[in-house]
């Protein structure tokens, strides 16, 4: 089973610099590295996609680190369960802490989950035939993690959380201008609103986090 990162970024160094350590611990033979720089990171995204033929893809960034052992075991989970589309992995979010969701929250059986748990992008792992079959990427804005999972979710597509530490996010809400901030807010009570799970309150996510790789 192949897995191609998707990496958006229009600046080279730190493209060249997240290849090569993509590169040096994370691929396996037959992976790929897929770089786009063009204009939007939607359309970088899909313009990545677009190049592989990969059955599975991981979105990365070129200033955001990842967790060797959790991810290898997270590549592991999804080629011994074919039946999941989407999977959701922990981390920790710089500035945030950590990003673990707890046992028995059944994550990924309503939209809720993303409403109470989130999604974060970094830690995600989808099958290309579930991204071609629910138009997983048929999204413009700066929320295309969300979306991705709601959509799933939505479409009836089988989306799991896996208790696995497989990324350092550094992007944090506190470091967006004021106008940043807003608009993001904005979008986000959008598209939950879309989706029918505006204004659900945020759940705890589990501290100190365990991570034993079983689906919460």
């Amino acid at each position: 089973m192949t897995v191609a990162y998707l990496l958006p970024s229009n600046r080279p160094e730190a493209r060249k610099a997240q290849t090569i350590a993509l590169i040096d611990n994370l691929m396996r033979p037959g992976d790929t590295v897929e770089i786009s720089d063009v204009p939007g990171v939607n359309a970088a995204i899909k313009d990545c996609f677009a190049a592989t033929d990969a059955e599975i893809i991981r979105f990365v960034t070129d200033d955001d680190d990842y967790n060797l052992p959790g991810s290898i075991k997270a590549i592991e989970v999804m080629e011994a369960t074919p039946w999941i589309d989407v999977m959701v992995t922990g981390g920790v979010k710089v500035n945030a802490g950590a990003i673990c969701v707890p046992r028995g929250a059944r994550y990924g059986e309503s939209l809720e989950s993303v409403a109470h748990y989130g999604a974060c992008g970094s830690g995600l792992f989808v099958r290309s035939d579930a991204v071609r079959k629910y138009g997983l990427l048929d999204y413009e804005g700066r929320l295309n993690d969300n979306f991705i999972v709601l959509k799933a979710i939505e479409s009836g597509a089988t989306v799991r959380f896996c208790r696995l530490d497989t990324y350092r996010h550094h992007m944090s809400l506190k470091d967006m201008p004021r106008e940043d901030y807003a608009a993001f807010q904005i979008e986000k009570r959008t598209l939950r609103s879309r989706f029918g799970v505006w204004g659900l309150k945020p759940r705890a996510h589990e501290s100190p986090p365990v991570w034993d790789g079983e689906f919460a």
